[in-house]
């Protein structure tokens, strides 16, 4: 990998530490919690060797060897869980309530979740990939966000019909992944410098298409879990030589920052000194000030609104995809084709049904553990419970939703999402 060596030594005495590093396993995990589902103290009760990030929000570091992604707290979407150098730049975007957000490579989520959590912003989580699209709203959908929309385009197609609409742009783009190399045996033997520089085209034009499509005093986020020059500084600076309107963001310092002489207001997260994969940021504001528009596809139907006003969701908009209704807490984009997830998937058609993430909204019947065993399971339960549907929980989590009828409770937990519980991994 003589390659390799050589890609990294502008980084100077920092390439040898950062060589060193990715021979070694990952030590931490970062988890993104939902206090919604369950507050700091509960959670650090269960879970006692979480310790608080420092910078990023929501966010508790865990040894990697500790098995979180097995728990029914993630199960219910409780939290996420990410390479913490990954969580660490959406912290820095900053977004705020009432913005419009594009993820523009967003699979699997887990800055889509960062950017929706508890905000009421509206976020397009888009993925090239179809099946890292269905990924990417598989997440979403355990998580709960009713204020996210999935799709799988080439937005870069778009880009023109949707001048100015976003406040704020992620692009985590697709890159010769470096950071991957000790989770991904194929990612190192798979990196080359033709991979780089294929990667640097498309790098160039996703950012190309972003800058169109951010507004006027927005904020795109670049990042990449590579070092190479040629992705990271050289891709930057090319950007800000051909975009004389866009300038760097400086974030607030912490000396496990890596900063180069040639673009010092970026920030490497290298192994070596950030706990974590790894991974190369930079936020870049667009000049001038104009509000983000919608495109003219936000006209919303509302033939629904009469079923889901009995959930609570009455001012919710709403499509129909194949047989469910999904619901969107405020007007989203109306693409033709290539919608994958519309916020929540609601009501299933022909009888109006609620979804597995209505849970919220129905009357709650907490389980035994025994019960809440059988019902993870997909099985009937056979013991009184108020008539219709109803919400399953266990130990202060919402497991899914069942209908009552006749001290019978009919399972209604997706089956995709049927599993055996080990007993320690039920908290």
């Amino acid at each position: 990998m003589n390659d390799l060596a050589d890609s990294l030594a502008y980084l100077g005495e920092e390439k040898e530490p950062l060589l060193q590093a990715l021979e070694k396993e990952v030590g931490e995990k970062i988890a993104i919690l939902d206090e919604t589902k369950l507050g700091v103290e509960e959670t650090l009760r269960r879970f006692p060797f979480l310790t608080k990030d420092p910078l990023v929000e929501n966010g508790f570091r865990f040894p990697a060897e500790k098995r979180l992604g097995r728990t029914l707290s993630y199960f219910t979407g409780v939290f996420s869980i990410q390479d913490p150098s990954s969580a660490l730049p959406v912290h820095f975007l900053d977004v705020k309530p009432g913005e419009l957000v594009l993820d523009c490579c967003a699979a699997p989520g887990g800055k889509t979740i960062q950017a929706a959590l508890n905000k009421p912003a509206l976020v397009l989580a888009n993925d090239l990939s179809h099946p890292r699209a269905l990924e990417l709203s598989s997440n979403i959908e355990r998580m709960g966000l009713a204020n996210v929309e999935v799709i799988s385009k080439n937005l870069t197609a778009y880009a023109p019909d949707m001048a100015g609409v976003f406040d704020k742009i992620i692009l985590d783009a697709p890159c010769s992944g470096q950071a991957m190399f000790r989770k991904n045996a194929l990612a190192k033997e798979d990196w080359s410098l033709s991979k780089v520089e294929a990667c640097a085209t498309i790098q160039n034009a996703l950012l190309d298409g972003a800058s169109i499509m951010l507004r006027e005093g927005g904020t795109l986020l670049y990042s990449t879990c590579s070092f190479t020059y040629e992705e990271d500084i050289g891709m930057i600076k090319a950007f800000l030589e051909s975009h004389p309107d866009f300038q760097i963001v400086k974030v607030t310092d912490d000396p496990r920052f890596f900063h180069h002489p040639d673009l010092p207001e970026a920030v490497y997260l290298l192994p070596s000194r950030y706990p974590g994969e790894g991974q190369f940021f930079c936020l870049l504001r667009k000049g001038g000030d104009k509000p983000a528009r919608f495109p003219s596809e936000r006209k919303t139907d509302h033939q629904y609104a009469d079923k889901l006003a009995s959930y609570g969701l009455g001012n919710y908009c709403t499509r129909l995809a194949e047989r469910y209704v999904y619901a969107l807490p405020i007007p989203g984009f109306r693409f033709s084709s290539g919608v994958i997830k519309y916020g929540l998937q609601a009501l299933s058609l022909p009888r109006f049904e609620p979804c597995h993430n209505l849970k919220g909204q129905l009357p709650k019947v907490e389980l035994n553990q025994s019960e809440a065993l059988a019902y993870l399971r997909g099985e009937q339960l056979n013991r009184p419970a108020p008539s219709g549907y109803i919400a399953l929980c266990y130990a202060g989590l919402l497991l899914g939703t069942a209908k009552s009828v006749h001290g019978q409770i009919k399972n209604r937990l997706p089956k995709g999402l049927r599993r055996r519980f080990d007993l320690k991994d039920l908290i």
